[in-house]
């Protein structure tokens, strides 16, 4: 029944957010579409915002939702393929929920945002790309990449 659950939740979430993603100088948006953010990715296991290059990159998202007042957006988050399904959902969950934090520090009001983790869902590069990959420092670069936050637009008003 889990199985059935996810798999439903994974189909719905494809299709509500497979936009084509925008970026933070745009200044057009529709419901459903994705943001990219400032890049900054979370360390291999790492749930928390410390580095001050993230405390930047969320400062930024922070300036683009006072400029866009009515918006309304969901932070995402995903993990990459090591570890069990289970911990990286929860792991991807408490990523997304960090920065949601960080921002309502900033003055957000906590009823724009919210978070949602994804795990391992949506993998950029999957565990056989990875694993074809003979140069390592390119496989760890793969595994960043999918470690990714990215946000959406819930709604306009």
């Amino acid at each position: 029944m889990r199985s059935v659950i996810v798999f439903f939740l994974l189909i719905t979430i494809n299709t509500v957010y497979s936009q084509d993603s925008k970026n933070l100088n745009d200044i057009n948006f529709e419901k459903g579409d994705t943001l990219d953010l400032p890049e900054f990715n979370f360390s291999y296991g790492g749930g928390y915002v410390s580095d001050p290059t993230f405390r930047d990159s969320i400062e930024v998202i922070a300036q683009f939702l006072d400029r866009h007042s009515k918006l309304r957006v969901e932070i995402i988050n995903y993990t990459e393929s090591r570890g069990s399904d289970e911990a990286n959902l929860i792991l991807s969950a408490r990523r997304a929920k960090a920065v949601v934090d960080y921002l309502v520090f900033l003055g957000i009001d906590k009823q724009r945002v919210t978070s949602l983790g994804l795990g391992e869902s949506f993998l950029i590069y999957s565990n056989e790309e990875i694993i074809l990959e003979d140069d390592k420092s390119l496989k760890e670069k793969m595994h960043r990449m999918n470690r990714r936050t990215e946000m959406v637009i819930l709604s306009l008003d």
